[in-house]
């Protein structure tokens, strides 16, 4: 759905934990060196890809190919904002939903004990659910960022529910 080049590494991450498949630019490399921008290009145009950017020339070059969107903010939590209004992303998606920030896979709720001795002894007895990267394995739990995520899918959802 999504393709972010190599300055918006955080808006990739979120994009993936709001649910949004998102490629990284060093995604697409097997060595995760950085592509040249012909490679960005023909990858998202072949892919049917939104391509974020906030280099401004690249994206001039990219719109011929592929949706482009280019972003001002240099912010995550600012590029998130203008990537929802531009873009219309719905941020009530639950965390079943979400995707691996790390790898972009999916995530399931697993039992608890299936993540015994993969977690801290302190997460495992204060937590009681837990979900895993059905491809790298990652254990993802409601920890103290959760609010932190929490409170900017709030600001996602108010984004786009203003006309």
């Amino acid at each position: 759905m999504f393709f972010a080049d190599s300055m918006l590494a955080s808006l990739c991450r979120r994009l993936r934990m709001f649910g949004y498949p998102c490629t990284y630019s060093r995604d697409i490399t097997p060595d995760r060196t950085e592509p040249s921008d012909d490679e960005i290009i023909r990858y998202c145009a072949r892919h049917g890809l939104v391509f974020l950017t906030r280099d401004e020339a690249l994206a001039a070059r990219a719109k011929s190919y592929a949706r482009t969107v280019f972003l001002e903010s240099m912010s995550a939590a600012g590029q998130l904002a203008e990537a929802s209004s531009r873009l219309g992303l719905d941020a009530s998606k639950q965390l079943s939903q979400s995707r691996c920030p790390k790898c972009n896979s999916e995530i399931v709720r697993v039992p608890k004990k299936s993540v015994r001795g993969l977690v801290w002894p302190k997460v495992y007895s204060q937590q009681r659910a837990f979900w895993k990267c059905a491809c790298c394995g990652q254990v993802y739990w409601r920890g103290s960022h959760w609010s932190s995520f929490e409170l900017e899918r709030k600001k996602l959802r108010k984004l786009s529910a203003s006309p």
